[in-house]
């Protein structure tokens, strides 16, 4: 089993396996060893357990059983990195089979679609996406990335700053002036470190913990693309216990990740107003989707939205639809519409925002326009 990295940009090339009209990729959604409660059934027999035959046709069966086949091969003797959860994309007819680390642990779940069901991982990536913790005192500094449910240390900084002295005269102005040049370097040396992770691993938030003074000083020594990136300031006396840091830490990046989802939102309301390259609602988005004219696609859970595609044309769109309403066949089958709408938007190029709200007011779905 091939495993792969943890970002949107994995699941947007995982769209690329897909059929317009069958059923035919399997996905598995499970709890890893980081997970509180482990899975309660052999990891093996989740897809059997959980996918119904009811309403497949006799393709999509052989699809079923080749692809549960393929899995229990895949999962004999299977030993995964440590991670809160997993998703596990299992094509027969492709030959591939592939597992995604995942930062929360998933809803035991298992799909066969006629694509990879990526919705609920995207949303769990793009809720709890790595960020960048830095605890620093006059002792130390300890630069951290907060990833797949804990805090992996990148690099230490030592930094043995004295502390002030009550003595005056000329010998405590020299060292005072000695002690603001060690934090002038020490405060260089962090921020360069700080620099190179953000940069190596591509990270877009900063939150900074341990002595506020110091942290001020800190800022000061940050160009403002970076200072930008700041959620928060954590007072913090100790940096040994990580579990503390990383939950703190944790509410505060969420925090920040919903504030950028509602100002996302304010902006399409403000372009829809201002000049149409804005759409709102299921009706208006699917149509920018076909025709690739969507830049950022904000989605939520899409739960009162039906979609439905046809296995004789490959047709698909909104509503619940008995029948295929371009070539009128019968043969249809419904599917999750927020998964169709991430799919599109992956194939299209755009840039996803999930959001756990549910955006009722613009019908769970709302998107920015090319043109």
């Amino acid at each position: 089993m091939q495993i792969l990295p943890s970002d949107l940009d994995t699941l947007r090339s995982l769209a690329d396996i897909k059929s317009d009209d069958t059923r035919c990729v399997l996905s598995v959604y499970f709890p890893g060893s980081q997970a509180e409660e482990p899975l309660a059934l052999p990891l093996g027999d989740v897809p059997e357990r959980m996918l119904e035959t009811d309403r497949l046709s006799d393709d999509e069966r052989e699809h079923r059983d080749r692809n549960i086949e393929r899995w229990r091969e895949a999962t004999t003797d299977l030993a995964l990195p440590d991670a809160p959860g997993w998703l596990a994309v299992v094509s027969w007819m492709t030959d591939q089979v592939c597992a995604i680390p995942l930062p929360k642990p998933p809803q035991v779940a298992a799909y066969l679609d006629n694509s990879p069901f990526l919705y609920p991982a995207g949303r769990l990536i793009d809720e709890f996406a790595p960020y960048a913790v830095l605890f620093a005192d006059h002792s130390r500094a300890v630069l951290y990335e907060a990833i797949l449910g804990d805090l992996v240390e990148h690099d230490r900084v030592r930094g043995d700053i004295k502390n002030h002295v009550k003595k005056g005269g000329w010998s405590q102005a020299r060292y005072e002036r000695r002690r603001d040049q060690e934090i002038h370097i020490f405060c260089e040396r962090i921020t360069e470190r700080l620099r190179r992770l953000i940069d190596e691993e591509e990270l877009d938030r900063i939150v900074l913990a341990g002595d506020e003074r110091l942290l001020g000083e800190l800022e000061e020594h940050l160009e403002d693309r970076y200072r930008e990136m700041i959620v928060t300031r954590l007072p913090v006396d100790d940096a040994s216990d990580t579990d503390s840091l990383f939950e703190d830490s944790l509410e505060a990046a969420f925090a920040e990740e919903q504030r950028l989802e509602r100002r996302l939102l304010e902006q399409i309301r403000a372009a829809k107003a201002a000049d149409d390259k804005a759409v709102l609602g299921p009706n208006g988005v699917l149509d920018a989707l076909k025709a690739h004219r969507v830049s950022r696609l904000l989605i939520g859970p899409m739960e009162d939205t039906r979609f439905w595609r046809c296995h004789a044309c490959a047709s698909f769109g909104i509503g619940n639809a008995e029948s295929c309403r371009d070539c009128g066949s019968e043969d249809v089958f419904e599917q999750s519409a927020a998964n169709e709408f991430t799919d599109l938007a992956f194939e299209g190029g755009s840039s996803v925002q999930f959001t756990t709200a549910p955006i009722q007011e613009v019908g769970g779905v709302a998107a920015l326009l090319r043109w």
